[in-house]
């Protein structure tokens, strides 16, 4: 989820038919992931021309608390889906 967050927040920077591939993360693992509903926010730290550095949490809702689960670093590197 975390992954998916962050590429997501990198793809929203591009032109139409965006698409980004992971080149490295790192990820922290903060608490266990037990709970009703799991949430993954993405984000740019610094965008580029070829790598897009992003950070991503995920938090998990039990009982009405959040609890943050996981962080991530990111880099992802931008491209455009071409039509056939």
């Amino acid at each position: 989820m975390a992954d998916n967050a962050a590429g997501a927040a990198a793809a929203s920077l591009l032109p139409p038919n965006p698409a980004t591939v992971t080149a490295e993360y790192r990820i922290s693992f903060l608490a266990p992931a037990i709970g009703q509903t799991l949430i993954a926010r993405g984000s740019v730290l610094k965008p580029g021309r070829s790598l897009i550095h992003t950070k991503s949490d995920v938090t998990v809702i039990a009982d009405h608390r959040e609890t943050l689960a996981a962080s991530a670093l990111g880099s992802m590197v931008p491209f455009t889906l071409k039509s056939p």
